[in-house]
């Protein structure tokens, strides 16, 4: 909606400005995030635009980092986590590649239902996934994120050789925690840190955990593994907006876009104050 003539993100508080200085898009005036101008008549994908005046040059920018979402139990919303995590770095003006490596192809298929703009995306093999940071590298990315196969294999491991960070994304039960402690032990042997995200996670009810995500917070407490402190919850706006190829920022649903804002700065903190790895 317009407010005073100001397009104004309610969910958010947003202040977008308008988008003649970069054409397609608009930027916050408190925080300088960006998203696709929902009133521009025509939009022109990401590879196509020209880089807006202020963004830095290939040379001034910081070194990209990669982001590994795992999990080896299936239905744990790994494709969800990392598609919401892409968006968000590419709504704050992040430059974002997105690699698939999963063969279900998820995060492809939310990547073409979206209109308009937004990150790089390939679908490829674990084996390639060299080749596709050294190319992601070379567009000046700040960040690459790759969707990894999960199950049982060989291909999640390739992934994790190259990350900086590994997200691992676990509902909080015990057979996820369990596979998560096992890749987590994985990433470790390779030298890379983890971080564990619960997903699908049960609301909190009076501001009080269930039973469920308590006992499962103290059993991982008790392994001493690190845990995001921010959960995400089990909502279905997470399935509309991968339907639609839009983040839960961008359809403005608080509470979830909450989630997803809150665990991406903590994500981007950890990176800040880890030094660039060597890679296998």
């Amino acid at each position: 909606m317009k407010l005073l003539g100001v397009p104004v993100c309610i969910a958010q508080g947003h202040v977008w400005g308008e988008s003649r200085q970069r054409p397609g898009w608009q930027t916050c005036r408190r925080c300088h995030m960006r998203r696709p101008d929902p009133w521009a008549t025509s939009r022109k994908t990401i590879a196509d635009e020209e880089a807006p005046a202020d963004e830095p040059s290939p040379g001034e920018r910081s070194h990209m980092r990669t982001i590994v979402v795992a999990a080896r139990k299936g239905g744990s919303g790994k494709s969800t986590l990392t598609l919401q995590l892409a968006l968000a770095a590419h709504l704050r003006g992040r430059n974002v590649v997105l690699a698939d490596a999963d063969p279900q192809r998820s995060a492809s298929e939310s990547m073409r239902a979206r209109s308009g703009g937004g990150p790089r995306h390939v679908e490829t093999m674990a084996a390639n996934l060299p080749a596709i940071q050294a190319q992601a590298q070379s567009y000046a990315a700040d960040y690459l994120f790759i969707d990894t196969p999960g199950g049982p294999g060989p291909e999640a491991g390739l992934a994790m050789a190259l990350a900086d960070l590994v997200l691992l994304a676990a509902r909080p039960t015990f057979l996820d925690i369990a596979a998560a402690v096992r890749t987590f032990a994985e990433a470790r042997t390779l030298g890379r840190p983890s971080l564990i995200v619960f997903t699908q996670a049960p609301p909190a009810r009076n501001g009080q955990e269930t039973q469920t995500v308590s006992k499962a917070m103290e059993a991982l407490q008790f392994t001493n593994l690190p845990v995001s402190p921010q959960i995400i919850r089990a909502r279905s706006v997470y399935q509309t907006s991968v339907a639609l190829g839009r983040s839960v920022e961008e359809l403005g649903v608080a509470a979830a876009a909450d989630e997803i804002g809150a665990l991406w700065a903590h994500v981007e903190a950890l990176l800040a104050d880890e030094p660039q790895r060597e890679r296998a």
